[in-house]
């Protein structure tokens, strides 16, 4: 079924307006909080060799703490995001939620995410603001989403 009215044709070469940058943004802080929660769902797999494989083997249950952090106080403290935390953790059992709430917002919060990241410490989860979009995507530490051909009809 052909839409009423078809689409205008899209200029490829024009600069993103705030609006699109944040829509964007909003899409890949959507995109990353969905693949971090679906990678946590997902069993994690340890390499073991064929022999110890048998009809005895049994599957491993993930476990241990979804690192998150997030800026302007903490999402913990919110009661929709406090059941979401909650209702996923009753449901994985081996899972529990370890929550970082970095203080300030703006420039601090950037340079001490930044910097937590840079540490080493694995973090799962980014509650991003849209501020820092475009200089986390300039250095890198967000994924270029244009690049991935499943989410080429998507984007177009």
């Amino acid at each position: 079924m052909a839409p009423l009215r078809p689409l205008p044709p899209v200029d490829w070469n024009r600069l993103l307006t705030r609006r699109d940058v944040l829509r964007l943004g909003a899409l890949v802080a959507g995109g990353t909080a969905v693949s971090a929660v679906a990678g946590a769902c997902a069993p994690r797999r340890e390499a073991t060799s064929s022999a110890s494989l048998g009809s005895s083997a049994v599957p491993s249950v993930p476990s241990g703490p979804i690192t998150m952090i997030a800026g302007g106080g903490d999402p913990m403290a919110e009661p929709p995001l406090r059941k979401v935390f909650d209702e996923f953790a009753s449901q994985h059992p081996g899972l529990s939620w370890d929550v970082r709430a970095l203080p300030g917002g703006g420039p601090e919060w950037d340079r001490l995410a930044r910097a937590l990241l840079a540490s080493g410490e694995p973090v799962d989860l980014t509650m991003i603001n849209g501020q820092q979009l475009r200089s986390w995507a300039r250095d890198g530490l967000l994924a270029d989403l244009t690049a991935d051909s499943h989410l080429a009809d998507v984007l177009a």
